[in-house]
């Protein structure tokens, strides 16, 4: 009766230490196993940094070459160099192209100074010697009327053909023509400007060397490549 009593007592002092063991031990595990996962993801981290990316890199071909052809006066790279962008390839040479952007800058300047001309009208020395011709085609026009009367004069007595009148005649037409046109070329020269339709027919010529000279200027810069 006595051991009856007293194994159960056993029981309740070992069961107090037993749970105590099993409590402590439960709340040293979770610490364990967190400290053991911060151990391994620290070594997984250092190990994808260490560990070198596979892959492959694709380049694009692309090929360079003149506008037109020519004679390679300059050479920069080799097979195999690795050049930056912008850095010059090869040249050609341009000797015809920067003999032609000269002679497109001399007819530019040229067009440009007969539009120039033509807006500021002729100068007075020019518009005398105009007026000068035209004197001299009235005094021709004064002559011819003269002969002219004295042809007519000869062919009623019968002395001259029919012929020789008619020339009288034409000679005396041609003087009025070109007193006319004198008179105009003087009207004009004495404009502040020239006659609209020239000065449009030589602001067309300006452009189009103008026009010409772009062109060639942009002819020499095709004669070089550089790395896109």
């Amino acid at each position: 009766m006595l051991r009856a009593q007293r194994e159960p007592a056993d029981k309740m002092r070992r069961t107090p230490a037993s749970n105590s063991c099993t409590i402590e031990e439960g709340a040293r595990a979770p610490a364990a196993r967190f400290a053991a996962s911060i151990v391994i993801l620290l070594a997984a981290c250092a190990q994808q940094a260490d560990r070198p990316l596979q892959g492959y890199i694709e380049g694009e071909y692309i090929r360079v070459g003149p506008q037109f052809a020519g004679i390679l006066q300059q050479l920069s790279v080799q097979r195999g160099d690795q050049v930056a962008a912008g850095a010059p390839l090869f040249a050609l040479e341009r000797e015809n192209e920067i003999a032609a952007r000269r002679q497109a800058e001399e007819q530019l300047q040229g067009a440009l100074a007969r539009l120039d001309n033509l807006r500021i009208g002729k100068r007075a020395p020019e518009v005398e010697t105009v007026a000068e011709q035209l004197r001299q085609a009235q005094a021709a026009r004064e002559l011819s009327t003269a002969n002219l009367r004295r042809q007519e004069s000869l062919f009623k007595s019968g002395f001259i053909s029919q012929a020789a009148l008619d020339d009288a005649r034409t000679k005396l037409k041609s003087d009025d023509a070109l007193v006319a046109q004198l008179k105009a070329a003087v009207a004009t020269a004495k404009l502040p400007g020239g006659r609209p339709d020239e000065i449009r027919a030589a602001q067309a010529d300006a452009d189009a060397a103008r026009h010409g000279l772009a062109q060639r200027d942009w002819r020499p810069s095709q004669r070089a490549a550089t790395a896109p």
